[in-house]
């Protein structure tokens, strides 16, 4: 199963995920950003959502919580 949530709704150490079987499955909203991980152990991903679909932005979500600022509280690190 892939475990999808949106990033403007992650609060402080808190995710809920949605999991779907196929990333065709979930529809997402159009220029929204999404924390998609694919498998247990894989780090979350962050996925844009486009014309109803979601496509890589190559960057990993890395951690958040550390500056109180929810702008700069994402890391994305590029793959």
């Amino acid at each position: 199963m892939i475990k999808i949530a949106p990033i403007d709704q992650i609060h402080g150490d808190t995710i809920l995920w949605r999991l779907v079987k196929r990333l065709g499955d979930f529809k997402p909203i159009d220029g929204a950003e999404y924390l998609v991980k694919k498998t247990r152990n894989a780090e979350p991903l962050i996925y844009r959502a486009v014309n109803g679909k979601l496509k890589s932005t190559g960057d990993t979500f890395v951690r958040w919580g550390i500056f109180g600022d929810s702008s700069k509280d994402l890391i994305r690190i590029p793959r």
